[in-house]
């Protein structure tokens, strides 16, 4: 229930900053190995490099300060593809591969400010450490790109991603998947080059598997096909995994598509957009999509007044108005109807999960759900007078239940879109 978590944050606030900051992640994730500062002050060199096996997700409430004893790298150019220029707040971080296929991983910080860069390099003997220092060892990928706030300053690899290295200034946030072998090593190297204090972040490992899926994109109420981009999405963080053009003749599609064939719960999203109509979005997770026939349709609900569509993956942290980090692409999508229907003006209904006696306090996060939404859609240059918003407090929770799963609740902490005028 979104009061019960709220006194969880505060409890928790006294504690530590990070924890509070990720407290809907770290329920989401409850097998996530939470790693605090006594555990990783003496990882800051190659020498002392924290060990970590390459599987699931672990927490660091913090880097290290300072570069450690040793300074490995130093006075490289900010062109360069490959080093950083020099070390500020590095941790080392040794990991063993677990299983063998598409290797990929993220680093999701707490704070958006938080200037993360990092250099990964395959250890293939026991000189790794002198060879670092004399630059006889370069990394596989390294990126030193600027944080992209618009996706939580997140970094890390990516199958979908252009390129392996990315030097200092405008880049993308992420650099291409490696295939690996069990028992494979390697070495991170995280450095942190600005001074921001809140620095705990995640590093989430992932092993990706590919399949085919196809199906079709039509018109709801109609069987005429729609010629859109169809986008497989990961949809805990909203990374696009694939995409492809449907057949503009027929409205089918197929496309080969990445999973993690390890993790059954790994969420999802088939979506597409078409100027005119409102975006759907289906989800389906790894064991759905290895005993489905993976025949995978779309269907596009045209725009049109009265109409209210539920957004699927516009979902809060507990007892906040903040969105879930899973939700970025959702907005995106939302800004870009708006962007593309000038005409379109919107009603945002925000919700709540959870029975909550003060009713006053319910309507208020409600509220201020949907102007998040707002808030989002104005910043990015669309007019507030397109806007209206209306907070319906639990009223309208769509799992009622007291015996509702956490993935419920969080369906639950949600805005839904109400079509005004078109």
């Amino acid at each position: 229930m979104d009061k019960l978590i709220l006194v969880v944050i505060i409890l928790f606030s006294l504690k530590s900053y990070s924890q509070t900051n990720h407290e809907a992640e770290l329920l989401e994730y409850s097998s996530s190995r939470t790693l605090g500062r006594t555990q990783i002050l003496s990882n800051k060199d190659c020498a002392t490099p924290f060990t970590i096996k390459a599987s699931g997700k672990y927490y660091f409430n913090n880097l290290p300060k300072g570069f450690g004893q040793d300074l490995e790298f130093s006075k490289n150019s900010l062109s360069s593809l490959h080093y950083i220029e020099k070390e500020h707040n590095s941790l080392w971080i040794r990991f063993r591969i677990t299983k063998t296929g598409t290797f990929a991983f993220k680093i999701l910080p707490d704070n958006i400010d938080v200037d993360l860069d990092f250099m990964l390099f395959e250890k293939k003997n026991d000189n790794f450490c002198s060879q670092i220092i004399n630059k006889k060892n370069i990394p596989i990928r390294s990126n030193m790109s600027r944080p992209d706030k618009s996706n939580y300053s997140s970094t890390g690899l990516s199958v979908l991603a252009e390129k392996d290295f990315y030097s200092s200034g405008q880049g993308k946030a992420y650099c291409n998947s490696i295939n690996v072998t069990k028992g494979d090593e390697y070495i991170l190297v995280i450095d942190q080059a600005n001074e921001v204090k809140k620095n705990g972040f995640h590093l989430q490992f992932q092993y990706f598997d590919y399949t085919v899926i196809s199906g079709s994109v039509s018109a709801e109420n109609s069987t005429q096909p729609v010629e859109s981009v169809v986008l497989w999405e990961d949809a805990s963080t909203g990374e696009v995994l694939g995409k492809v053009k449907t057949n503009p003749k027929t409205g089918g599609y197929e496309m080969k598509v990445p999973y993690e064939p390890y993790n059954l719960k790994a969420p999802y999203m088939l979506t597409t957009e078409k100027e005119g109509y409102f975006y759907p979005e289906k989800s389906v997770n790894t064991k759905e999509l290895k005993s489905s026939s993976k025949q995978l349709s779309l269907v596009l609900p045209k725009l049109k007044k009265s109409a209210l569509s539920r957004i699927r993956s516009i979902n809060f942290v507990g007892g906040q108005a903040r969105v879930l980090p899973s939700s970025i692409s959702s907005l995106k999508r939302l800004y870009k109807l708006m962007l593309k229907n000038p005409t379109l003006k919107i009603r945002i209904d925000g919700h709540i999960n959870g029975y909550n006696e003060d009713q006053s306090m319910a309507y208020l996060l409600s509220i201020d759900r949907a102007k998040t939404v707002l808030h989002y859609l104005s910043s990015n240059g669309i007019n507030k007078n397109r806007i209206t918003i209306k907070g319906f407090g639990e009223s309208k929770m769509l799992f009622p239940s007291l015996s509702r799963t956490e993935e419920e609740a969080e369906m639950n902490r949600r805005v839904e879109v109400l079509v005004l005028e078109y």
